[in-house]
């Protein structure tokens, strides 16, 4: 039995550490190889290296193909790689080999040998090994090559322009390499996949251009993982960063002169041994393999890690991010000498939590948090056609009134279930929030509530009950369902929400008897129907709504002003089980605006079912012209045919609904601006 003392924090790790407020903590860092991490590598059929070239650049690829493609060949933590890869255009393999691709024997100083980072790693079985060691020796063989390949360039050459669509080979490397650290990480954003060899590959250099081109930053965009090398002050690191398509945002300047890649740091197994290296040494090596093509982005650059608000700034809720501006780059079609599919074959979906089954079902982590863009990550158009839209809740500070400079709590008043799964819940605002003469919110707008208090747990590395509870901040917005009623002692504000996840699941469960309080960080948005007067009298607003959709409506209805009514058009969808909130939407809406109902689901329950008896007492009820109900879905020609069947002219359009149906109703309307609520974000 082997017996060591645990390795040291260097001193960017301790920083790291204490701007993340993380508690002390040994190093689990083994300053070996050990048999049980040694026998996890040699059932990995991929693995990923870092290593620094001659001109200071770092670089990162992955390899992968036939198990074992690494495994110990010696004692004393020699460790063998064997396996098949880009000889032309990847960086690691010329920093390692110098150019050479003849098949002959490279050595090194076995004390002071080329550093390489490694990260042996099972996507199928999301188990991945960290390593760190020196080259001893390798070797790379290209078929009818000698010591200068014209298609090889050597170590630290850069490629010349004009190498757009390049042809490069393959080869045969071996690589044997000094293990002196090592660590078994957890499989916490793991993508699964299959990988299986692929010997035709055929490398050909697409550009060579730090400056991304469309179909790079396209490649980027639809990565769910990535592969970073760093380096310490005597060593180096090489870790993955997974998520959903889309995690990696790109900025690219309108000067063309530098591209910047931004990801969001998840939370992990409180380490920070890549973020510790990155504020040593900014230098880093980022490769973005597509697995099922083969397409290959390698990037070298530096980074800037961002902290708190300076995170929150880029990303919407994040607390920690890393900025990386690429200095270098090579991308390579047809670079990878394996492929790899998305597995299905889950070992999770056991789990009581629906979100852990569901999350799974392709082979995506089910940590994976949602990608949530800010306002302006938004294209022109988009941007465009949102004037009116919400803004992202960490945007709120500088965009709501001077009233929200202080936090305020509310407490749950009162609870009102309209169906299954839809709540109307009302809260009390704290006494002083009422001093103001100024309206606290404005019709339209909606509420930021932090449920954080409640809910947040503190750290935890692992949560298979409930993934997604690590990278939530609990902060939700729900659009205000009443007006803002001056002059009383007590503010009070509704919102309609649907049971869609875990802050909303557990707010169902809670009482209505005023013990419930929550933080109210503010009221925002600007999604407000446009005031006709000033129009002809043939001029309408059109609000096109799906399901809860309909809340927007709530707080801005003007039922005082008789000659305002029938101004708004209102196109609502919404499935036979709701038919609960058209019974509270009508207690509301009733005589201020002309509505269109289209209730689908009804011929997949029984007339006698309590849904379709409700909605048949809803339809005698409903007064002549004013509110129609049609059991069947909304379609193209109930939007184009609005202006005919009312006699008016279309001023506005507005929507609420989900961005499948957001979509939908846009190319239903083309030309049109369409002025939504956005959730994207």
């Amino acid at each position: 039995m082997a017996f060591y003392q645990a390795m040291p924090w260097h001193e960017g790790e301790e920083k790291i550490h204490k701007l993340t407020r993380l508690p002390s903590a040994d190093n689990p860092t083994h300053p070996m190889l050990p048999p049980m991490l040694a026998a996890r590598i040699s059932r990995s059929p991929t693995i990923a290296l870092g290593t620094i070239n001659n001109e200071g650049r770092v670089w990162c690829t992955v390899w992968g193909g036939d198990v074992p493609i690494a495994q110990q060949v010696a004692r004393g933590g020699v460790l063998g790689i064997r396996t098949q890869v880009d000889a032309s255009f990847d960086p690691v393999v010329q920093a390692l080999y110098g150019g050479r691709t003849d098949g002959e024997v490279v050595q090194n100083d076995p004390k002071a040998g080329r550093m390489v980072s490694g990260l042996s790693i099972h996507l199928e079985e999301r188990d991945r090994v960290k390593l760190f060691g020196r080259m001893l020796a390798g070797s790379l063989s290209v078929e009818g090559a000698g010591n200068a390949d014209a298609n090889a360039s050597s170590e630290g050459e850069e490629s010349q322009e004009g190498v757009n669509g390049t042809r490069g080979t393959t080869g045969n490397a071996q690589l044997v390499l000094h293990i002196t650290q090592s660590l078994g990480n957890c499989p916490k954003y793991l993508n699964k996949k299959h990988i299986t060899s692929y010997a035709t590959a055929k490398p050909r250099l697409l550009s060579d251009s730090p400056i991304l081109s469309a179909e790079a930053i396209s490649h980027i965009q639809s990565a769910d993982t990535i592969f970073i090398a760093s380096a310490g002050p005597e060593d180096m690191d090489c870790n993955i960063r997974g998520g959903p398509p889309g995690f990696i945002r790109i900025i690219q300047q309108e000067t063309q002169t530098q591209s910047v890649l931004i990801w969001p740091e998840y939370s992990g197994n409180n380490l920070y041994q890549t973020l510790g290296n990155l504020t040593l040494d900014a230098r880093a090596g980022i490769v973005v393999p597509n697995f099922q093509t083969g397409t290959i982005l390698y990037l070298s650059g530096t980074t800037e890690v961002l902290i708190d608000e300076s995170a929150a700034s880029v990303i919407s809720k994040t607390r920690l991010a890393v900025r990386f501006t690429v200095t270098a780059a090579r991308f390579v079609a047809d670079g990878l000498c394996f492929r790899g599919t998305l597995s299905t074959s889950n070992k999770d979906v056991s789990s009581s939590n629906p979100a852990v089954s569901k999350n799974t079902a392709d082979g995506m982590s089910p940590y994976n948090p949602r990608v949530r863009y800010l306002i302006s990550e938004l294209d022109e158009q988009t941007q465009k056609d949102n004037l009116t839209s919400s803004l992202p809740p960490n945007e709120y500070r500088n965009n709501t009134s001077k009233n929200n400079d202080t936090e305020r709590t509310a407490a749950l008043v009162k609870k009102t279930k309209l169906t299954p799964t839809i709540t109307k819940y009302r809260f009390r605002l704290a006494s002083d929030s009422g001093t103001s003469t100024t309206p606290l919110w404005q019709p339209g707008q909606y509420v930021i509530l932090d449920f954080s208090e409640e809910l947040y747990m503190g750290y935890s590395h692992m949560r298979d009950d409930d993934p997604t509870s690590l990278n939530d901040d609990f902060i939700r917005t729900f659009t205000v369902a009443s007006s803002y009623v001056a002059g009383r002692n007590e503010i009070e504000f509704e919102i309609i929400v649907r049971n869609v996840g875990s802050v909303t699941r557990w707010l169902s469960w809670q009482n209505d008897r005023g013990m419930l309080s929550v933080g109210v960080k503010g009221f925002a948005g600007t999604f407000r129907f446009e005031d006709l007067k000033v129009r002809g009298a043939d001029r309408v607003n059109v609000f096109v709504a799906a399901g809860v959709g309909i809340t927007p409506l709530l707080g801005q209805v003007r039922k005082d002003e008789e000659e305002e009514a029938g101004r708004l058009i209102v196109l609502w969808t919404l499935h036979v089980r709701d038919i609960g909130l058209v019974a509270e939407v009508l207690k509301v809406v009733s005589g201020a605006v002309r509505m269109q109902l289209f209730i689908t689901g009804t011929s997949d329950i029984a007339e006698t079912s309590t849904e379709v008896q409700l909605l048949a007492e809803i339809e005698s009820k409903l007064s002549e012209g004013r509110v129609t109900i049609q059991r069947r879905r909304m379609g193209e020609g109930d939007l184009i045919g609005v202006e005919a069947k009312f006699g008016v002219k279309v001023a506005n359009w507005y929507l609420c609904t989900t961005p499948a149906m957001r979509k939908q109703v846009q190319e239903w309307l083309p030309g049109k601006v369409v002025d939504f609520e956005n959730f994207d974000y």
